[in-house]
């Protein structure tokens, strides 16, 4: 299982280590702010590779839904019941 992002929340069901351990299942996390502040981090350069080309729009986030800015609480109320993929963005025009 891997996930990226924690829009919904943490899901309130915690893991069973017996369970886990029992069926040889591992669970791991990764925070990227971290990893960039180890000393000899090689991540920073990659990351700044991939911004500089979404900065050139040569890649593009996946955008799941627009809204206008005045309809910012539809756009929470869906992000939230977990109706959106992708990012959600917020248009100020």
């Amino acid at each position: 299982m891997i996930t990226y992002g924690t829009s919904g929340g943490i899901d309130p069901a915690p893991f069973d280590p017996v369970v886990l351990g029992e069926r040889n299942i591992a669970v791991g996390g990764y925070w990227l702010g971290a990893h960039l502040r180890l000393p000899g981090s090689r991540a920073a350069e990659p990351l700044h590779d991939l911004l500089a080309l979404a900065a050139s729009e040569r890649i593009q986030p996946m955008a799941g839904a627009e809204y206008p800015l005045d309809q910012a609480a539809t756009a929470l109320t869906d992000l939230i019941s977990r109706r959106t993929t992708g990012k959600v963005i917020l248009r100020a025009t």
